[in-house]
């Protein structure tokens, strides 16, 4: 990590520092930004975005209440009153699981996920259960004579 500013006020966060604390990809919190539900950002000098509401420390209720706000403007009442996407974590595990589910490559999945391959598979594992008539098909097809 990055040595801190030091002209900077020691209660705010890094936006790296934001984003491990609330899991969540930059893109999701970029997303949050756009619909004006991510926390107030402050930019210090150096280019460095600092987030906390008011100048302080984010908490978690800060943060589940900017994303309950973006929840009901991105969903319909009825998916809104859901537990679909209920925390940030809950909506990044459904995406990495459908992922795997679908027969994206381990590889792929954890390179969009940010997680290396063994970490991946040791939290996901039971999410490429099942795809073993598939895999089989795959393999034959590849190593079927091809026609002339």
């Amino acid at each position: 990590m990055a040595a801190r500013n030091p002209a900077a006020p020691s209660n705010l966060l890094t936006l790296a520092e934001v984003l491990a604390e609330l899991r969540v990809s930059r893109s999701t919190f970029d997303t949050w930004r756009t619909l004006g539900t991510a926390p107030k950002c402050i930019k210090l000098p150096e280019g460095r975005l600092f987030v906390g509401p008011r100048g302080g420390i984010m908490t978690d209720r800060t943060y589940l209440g900017m994303w309950h706000k973006a929840r009901k403007k991105a969903l319909n009442p009825y998916e809104a009153a859901s537990p679909l996407a209920e925390t940030p974590y809950a909506l990044r595990h459904a995406a990495v699981s459908t992922w795997l589910g679908a027969g994206v490559p381990a590889a792929q999945v954890a390179e969009w996920a940010g997680h290396s391959v063994a970490v991946l598979l040791r939290v996901y594992a039971k999410c490429v259960a099942g795809q073993e008539d598939d895999a089989k098909r795959r393999i034959a097809e590849a190593t079927r004579p091809k026609d002339g």
